[in-house]
């Protein structure tokens, strides 16, 4: 990996382009594109083995109104340094979540349609499943760019956010491939009590990103309020291991 951001640096490329990787098989792929990429002339002034530095990444002005966090959202596409405050992050997030749930409903219906009036997905609701993954796609570079931005702006370090990220995503991935592997073979009942800890471990990995994410800015660098979620934290994990022992 850290080669991996060495090249990246020394094509004038974001070091975060490395979390490509949670990708399979499509991320690592265009990783490798990228990597192929020639040197940079403006490498010259970044010294060997050193990496960019975020501090020194002077943050632009707070957007004021609901158009303009979506404006800095595509405006930062590939920007990994910096920091985005709690409400911009949010109403980005509410914002995307909207279109999210638009274009499910409208899916659901054009499919529902569909079937009792052809039989089949007809071309309406084919493009829209289209549009759909188009809009994932293109979404999922500023969506992880804003969050590692909200992680740094909370007060987590590089490293803290990145295994926060990775943890999150590698535990969902591969509980959704395990799930996977379980209706295929139909074999529940055998690792049912090992699904739920995985399950367990997933919720724990996502409630602690939202929660994170909901902390005013610098929060987590006041040691008694982290103390306190990291408690609180810790009770809510043994509570969900007690809802799922009953």
């Amino acid at each position: 990996m850290a080669i991996t951001v060495r090249r990246l640096n020394d094509t004038d490329l974001p070091w975060g382009l490395v979390f490509l990787n949670l990708v399979f098989g499509l991320g690592t792929l265009v990783l490798l594109v990228l990597n192929l990429f020639p040197s940079s002339p403006k490498r010259d002034k970044f010294k060997e083995f050193e990496l960019k530095n975020s501090s020194n990444f002077i943050a632009s002005k707070e957007p004021e109104n609901f158009s303009e966090m979506f404006k800095d959202y595509f405006k930062n596409y590939f920007e990994f340094r910096g920091n985005a405050s709690r409400r911009n992050f949010w109403w980005v997030q509410i914002g995307w979540g909207a279109l999210t749930l638009i274009f499910i409903i409208l899916i659901y219906a054009s499919g529902q349609f569909d079937q009792v009036m052809f039989g089949r997905d007809f071309i309406g609701t084919v493009l829209l499943k289209l549009v759909f993954i188009l809009f994932l796609i293109g979404s999922f570079m500023p969506e992880l760019t804003i969050h590692i931005r909200r992680l740094r702006d909370v007060g987590l370090s590089d490293l803290g956010l990145s295994i926060l990220l990775g943890v999150t995503a590698g535990m969902t991935i591969l509980y959704r491939i395990f799930a996977n592997m379980i209706k295929m073979t139909y074999s529940t009942s055998h690792y049912q009590l090992f699904q739920y800890l995985m399950f367990l471990l997933v919720m724990i990995c996502w409630i602690s990103l939202i929660i994170i994410e909901l902390m005013a800015s610098g929060e987590l660098k006041k040691v008694k309020k982290f103390i306190i979620y990291k408690n609180r934290l810790i009770h809510f994990s043994l509570f969900l291991v007690f809802i799922a022992k009953l």
